[in-house]
């Protein structure tokens, strides 16, 4: 059975992971903040609505319990039946009212003084075309507690916006840290793509140097990694041993030059030396400028032979020095020395 790997085999993979583990936390976070957003927005229009609705009721009810009282008043002044009539509608109209309004008040005591102040005004009672002494005081303390129902009332409706004030704050707070968070969380995300089993990028770097300097590769560390990667270190391999058959090749054309092309240059350069010394006899001068050709040519083939096999034992001695060289000079030397062969 093949075994599944954790990390992924190619490089786009590989990218793509990293932008997944990169931006969800962002994206996630995103949502949240979506989320709350709305969650906040309709919490907020909940508040408007019901801050509405109560701050018109408690209206209402102020104006209803005057009406209540203005009525009472004119009925015992009066003494209509008619009024009577509207002051229990008016009545029985604010019992509605506060009944709605119960869920607003902090303090059930005030819900429960006013209930008692509606049920005590339930009969009327006159004297002297006047509300009784009784009457008088249960009108005045009912317009009391109103009052008092209006300030709660209003209480309540500025605690509700202050409570959403600081819950948008404390929300705003939040989502400050948790994206500072993330984004500090993002380098570690990055971090886990690469543990010290898959980072092969440095190793072929290394690897590239060491096939250039001639050194062998550390070929289980090419082999690691995503696909891609895998690929370059199979090039790397291929390339290193390319250029070991090719030093291989330099070394064993070197070795030719040193043993079979000086020992011939040695015997021209030793037959030259014989003939300008006239051992074989007199030279006309066509024959002496041919000899004088044969031994400058032949003493820079030994030159440049030498200079090549001393920069050979140079280069595996250690790195070579490096310095500027004029080329134009270079190539003028190099053709003045080619000159006398031409000439001939």
């Amino acid at each position: 059975m093949k075994r599944l790997s954790l990390f992924p085999r190619s490089l786009r993979q590989l990218v793509t992971l990293s932008f997944v583990l990169i931006l969800l936390p962002l994206l996630v976070l995103a949502w949240q903040a979506w989320q709350s957003l709305n969650a906040l927005s309709a919490q907020a229009a909940h508040i408007n609505r019901t801050t509405l609705v109560d701050a018109r009721r408690s209206e209402a009810m102020i104006n209803a319990a005057l009406e209540m009282e203005r009525s009472y008043r004119q009925y015992c002044v009066l003494d209509d039946p008619t009024l009577a009539r509207v002051y229990q509608n008016q009545r029985q109209r604010y019992s509605q009212m506060l009944d709605a309004h119960a869920g607003v008040l902090p303090d059930e005591k005030l819900w429960q003084a006013l209930r008692q102040d509606v049920s005590d005004l339930a009969q009327l009672q006159c004297k002297n075309s006047g509300p009784d002494a009784q009457a008088a005081a249960r009108l005045e303390v009912f317009a009391s507690n109103n009052s008092d129902m209006v300030q709660a009332t209003r209480a309540v409706v500025y605690s509700r916006g202050q409570q959403l004030q600081q819950e948008i704050a404390e929300r705003g707070q939040f989502f400050r840290l948790a994206g500072a968070g993330a984004v500090s969380a993002e380098p570690g995300a990055g971090a886990t793509l690469h543990p010290h089993d898959y980072r092969p990028g440095e190793r072929h770097r290394k690897n590239d140097q060491s096939a250039g300097a001639g050194k062998s590769l550390d070929d289980a560390a090419l082999f690691t990694g995503p696909r891609e990667l895998r690929s370059v270190g199979k090039r790397i391999i291929w390339l290193s041993e390319r250029l070991a058959w090719l030093e291989s090749q330099r070394h064993q054309f070197l070795r030719h030059l040193s043993h079979e092309l000086k020992t011939p240059l040695a015997s021209m350069r030793e037959g030259t030396e014989l003939l300008a010394d006239r051992v074989a006899g007199p030279l006309t001068p066509e024959q002496q400028e041919i000899v004088e050709i044969l031994d400058s040519s032949s003493r820079n083939l030994q030159k440049l032979i030498e200079q090549l096999l001393d920069y050979n034992r140079k280069q595996a001695d250690g790195p070579v020095a490096r310095e500027a060289v004029d080329l134009v000079e270079l190539v003028e030397k190099r053709r003045g020395g080619a000159q006398p062969a031409r000439a001939g």
